[in-house]
Formats: structure tokens, sequence, C-alpha cells
């Protein structure tokens, strides 16, 4: 369990929307029609999550010195897995 006014690392997580595949849950609804398909998120989906915890320390630790010398814990959230149910509303497959 973490403390109060604990600082922690979680892992380097980017959203970027990618080609879709079968089974996969969609980056975002399908309506409105015209502006979920135009941006790519009703025919696509993200999740990258990596650890960079030593590059990203030094980085965060020099953007906001006030961490220097603070305890930050590496708790990497554990990987993604799609839900089973078919995020579209479609419960048939």
């Amino acid at each position: 369990m973490l403390r109060k006014f604990s600082y922690v690392y979680i892992g380097n997580i980017k959203a970027s929307v990618i080609p879709r595949k079968e089974g996969q849950p969609r980056a975002g609804s399908v309506i409105p029609l015209i502006d979920q398909a135009v941006t790519g998120f009703s025919s696509g989906t993200f999740v990258d999550l990596s650890d960079n915890y030593e590059e990203e320390i030094l980085l965060i630790k020099k953007k906001f010195p006030y961490l220097t010398g603070k305890n930050i814990t590496k708790i990497i959230l554990p990987e993604w897995k799609y839900p089973e149910k078919d995020l579209d509303g479609d419960n048939s497959k």
C-alpha cells in the first residue's frame, strides 16, 4: 500500500490511434459517424505502455527540481487486456 503523499511512476503511456484488428475495442464510438471516422477513432485502437523509469525519472526531476531527493516508487501498470465483451454493444460474439 502506498503512503499518503507518495510519488509513483506507473510507466509511459502513449495513446496513438493505430489500425484496429478484429476483436480489439475501438478507440472511440462509431457515432457521430463523420467526426469519429475522419479522425480514425471509429476504425482504430490504441494502447502502448512501456517502462522507461531510469530515463524518465531523470527528465522528471530536471523539470520538477522539488522531486530531487524524493523517493519515487516504480509500480508499472499491468499490460492492458482487451475486455471479453464487445465494446460496440454487440455481445453476440
